[in-house]
C-alpha cells in the first residue's frame, strides 16, 4: 500500500510539473527562445534647418543700365541660394510677388540650365522674352530655388521700337544725307547702311554710337554712279543683333545728270591791217637833192684848201732844205 502511494504522488508531481511548463511555454514564450542580438533603436535628434539670404542681381552684359526690348540679352547673377539646386526664374511688374517664387508675368528661360554651386552662387544669360514687351513698363526678375526666393534689386525697362529716318525723301546721286535714330539702348555701336532693298546690296555704309537718350546723326554720301531707285536703311547693333530696325524705301536717288556739252566757239582772228608804201612827197625830194649838191661843194673846197696847204709846206720845206 506504501507503495501504490508513492506511485500516485510520483504520478500527481510530473502531473503537475508538466502543467507548469505548459503554462509558461505558452505564457513566456520569451523565456525559452533562443537569445538574439537586437540593436536599440537610436533616439532621432533634432535636424536644424539651413537658413539662406539669397540675392539676385540683373545687368547688361555690355553694361549701362538694365533697358531693352524682346530680344535683348541680359545676365543674372545669383549669390546665397541652397548649394547645388536648380534655380528656376519668372518676370513680375511687382518685386513684392517673387516671395511666392512666381511672378505673374510669366516665366523667363535661361541660355543654359541655372545651378547654384556649392557656394549657392550662380551666373547665367537670357533673352528677354517677347510676353513682357509693354514700352516704359519696368519688370522685375524672380528666382526661385528649393523654396528660396529672391527678386531682382534692380529693373528692366523695356523701351519703344528703335526708329530710323533720313533728312532727304529725294537725292541726287552724289549728294550728301542725314540719318538720324532714336531709341537705340541700351548704348553700344551700331551698323548703319543703306541698301537696295532689305538685304540687298550696301551702296553705303558708316557706324556710330547712340547717345544716352538713343539717338544719333550720321552723314553719308550717295556714291556718284549709284543707280537711280528706291533704296532703304538698316541699322544693325553691334554687340546685339538683336537690336535692328529696316526702313524700306526711305530714299529715292535721281541718277547724276549728264552734263550737256555745250559749243566752244571758235574766236575769230583779228585782221592786221596790211602795211602801205608811204609816197615820197616831190618837195621833199628836192630839198635832199639840194641839201646833197650844197654838201658836195663843201667837200671839195675843203679839199682843195687842203692840197693848196700842202703844196705850200712842201715848197718851204724844200726850200729851207737847199739853203742849208
Amino acid at each position: 500500500m506504501f507503495k501504490t502511494f508513492i506511485k500516485g504522488l510520483s504520478v500527481l508531481f510530473c502531473g503537475m510539473v508538466g502543467c507548469a511548463l505548459f503554462i509558461c511555454i505558452n505564457t513566456q514564450p520569451a523565456a525559452f527562445a533562443s537569445p538574439a542580438h537586437t540593436q536599440d533603436d537610436p533616439t532621432p535628434t533634432a535636424t536644424a534647418t539651413a537658413t539662406y539670404n539669397p540675392g539676385l542681381t540683373l545687368a547688361l552684359p555690355t553694361g549701362g543700365t538694365p533697358s531693352g526690348r524682346p530680344g535683348t540679352v541680359i545676365q543674372l547673377t545669383g549669390t546665397g541660394f541652397p548649394p547645388n539646386s536648380g534655380v528656376a526664374f519668372s518676370i513680375a511688374t511687382d518685386p513684392n510677388q517673387c516671395t511666392s517664387g512666381n511672378g505673374s508675368v510669366g516665366p523667363l528661360q535661361p541660355q543654359q540650365p541655372a545651378t547654384a554651386d556649392g557656394n549657392g552662387n550662380f551666373t547665367v544669360q537670357a533673352s528677354w522674352p517677347d510676353g513682357a514687351n509693354q514700352p516704359n513698363t519696368k519688370y522685375y526678375v524672380c528666382a526661385n530655388a528649393a523654396n528660396t526666393h529672391a527678386a531682382a534689386t534692380t529693373p528692366f525697362t523695356v523701351l519703344g521700337q528703335p526708329t530710323v529716318a533720313s533728312s532727304n525723301q529725294t537725292v541726287n546721286a552724289g549728294d550728301k544725307v542725314t540719318i538720324t535714330g532714336q531709341n537705340w539702348l541700351p548704348q553700344q555701336g551700331l551698323n548703319v547702311a543703306i541698301t537696295a532693298g532689305q538685304g540687298g546690296n550696301t551702296i553705303v555704309s558708316g557706324q556710330t554710337n547712340p547717345d544716352a537718350n538713343g539717338t544719333f546723326t550720321l552723314d553719308l554720301t550717295i556714291p556718284a554712279g549709284t543707280a537711280s531707285g528706291n533704296y532703304g536703311i538698316s541699322v544693325v547693333g553691334q554687340n546685339d543683333p538683336n537690336l535692328k530696325t529696316y526702313q524700306d524705301n526711305a530714299i529715292t536717288v535721281n541718277a547724276q545728270a549728264t552734263p550737256t556739252p555745250q559749243a566752244t566757239a571758235t574766236p575769230t582772228p583779228t585782221p592786221q591791217p596790211t602795211p602801205t608804201s608811204t609816197p615820197t612827197s616831190s618837195t621833199n625830194n628836192s630839198s635832199s637833192g639840194g641839201g646833197g649838191g650844197n654838201l658836195t661843194w663843201l667837200i671839195f673846197l675843203l679839199g682843195g684848201v687842203g692840197v693848196v696847204l700842202v703844196i705850200i709846206g712842201l715848197t718851204m720845206y724844200l726850200s729851207n732844205t737847199h739853203s742849208s
